[in-house]
């Protein structure tokens, strides 16, 4: 690593830092929650899509092929797992609290942590925002059926109908797709720069999820018992081996053999507190998840950047 390259590293660690110990000591507080709305509003309408936009305009086609092959296996291949293993795990709870276990053991945070925890570690985004962008079309597909196994609430609507509505209010969706078309009908140096102002610029306003991780932290807490260790298991287990195996098989390496890495070893998606109290499924055992395994996930990240 250059000397500028890591005078930048250090700098935006401090900021994190900053950043989660506000987000540790407000987090319970009634000012913490309209706060968290809004940085999620601005990493999920802004910063997540120009990453994407910028990334899929100017990365090479077979290494985007290859990292949706990988997702595709790896995530899948957790929650597949998950779904037939998890149950047998867990028989003696509540169908709500196995179908959470579900969902935090197989769909993990893919952008708040690992887009920031990628631009402090090697100075770029990019991989890190590909991967959840391909994710989160597999998570509007098999959130309802998870759902709709496990809980005790009457879902409406027909599950084509449910996919159709999650895409449409996902905004990396349509950077997805505009990334694709802009590269196939303008093709421009001049377009060129201007993504890649703008995607520098929304790679450094992922910094503020770290206050996200600060705060969910303060109220999820440590404990630990048998669902939660479950979780942990896929997290650090499951799905980590599966994406070594596809990336062997692959030919990944660099900078995407280790965003691939760090996506694996995230703790779950917040996400999944959401999808729980929404549709009935227990959000605490998802808050107790994500409390125990985040920091693990963030040692797991610096151990990959050692290696990779």
């Amino acid at each position: 690593m250059s000397d500028a390259l890591a005078s930048d590293a250090v700098a935006r660690i401090i900021v994190a830092l900053i950043l989660f110990i506000a987000g540790f000591v407000t987090g319970r507080k009634r000012m913490a929650n309209n706060l968290s709305k809004a940085i999620s509003k601005l990493l999920l309408w802004f910063s997540i899509p120009f990453i994407l936009l910028y990334k899929v305009y100017t990365v090479d086609p077979t290494t985007a092929l290859k990292y949706t092959m990988l997702v595709m296996v790896s995530a899948l291949g957790s929650l597949i797992t998950a779904a037939v293993v998890v149950p047998r795990l867990l028989r003696s709870l509540p169908a709500p609290s196995i179908g959470a276990a579900i969902l935090a053991a197989g769909i993990h945070n893919s952008a708040f942590l690992p887009i920031p925890l990628m631009l402090i570690l090697y100075g770029d985004a990019g991989p890190a925002a590909l991967y959840s962008a391909i994710l989160n079309v597999i998570i509007v597909i098999v959130v309802p059926v998870i759902v709709g196994m496990y809980s005790e609430k009457v879902v409406g609507g027909s599950t084509a109908r449910r996919i159709v509505n999650s895409l449409a209010r996902f905004p990396p969706f349509y950077a997805l797709l505009a990334g694709i078309l802009l590269r196939v009908l303008w093709p421009s140096e001049t377009l060129y720069t201007l993504l890649e102002v703008a995607g520098r610029a929304a790679a450094e306003s992922t910094l503020s999820s770290f206050y996200l991780v600060g705060a969910t932290l303060a109220l999820a807490g440590l404990a630990v018992d048998r669902p939660v260790l479950v979780v942990a298991a896929w997290r650090f287990l499951v799905e980590p081996l599966l994406t070594i195996a596809a990336s062997i098989i692959l030919g990944l390496e660099g900078i995407w053999l280790a965003g691939a890495l760090i996506e694996a070893c995230m703790p779950p998606a917040t996400m999944n507190i959401v999808f729980a109290i929404s549709y009935g499924l227990d959000e605490k055992l998802v808050a107790r998840a994500i409390g125990f395994t985040m920091p693990l996930s963030i040692i797991a990240a610096i151990l990959v950047r050692l290696i990779v």
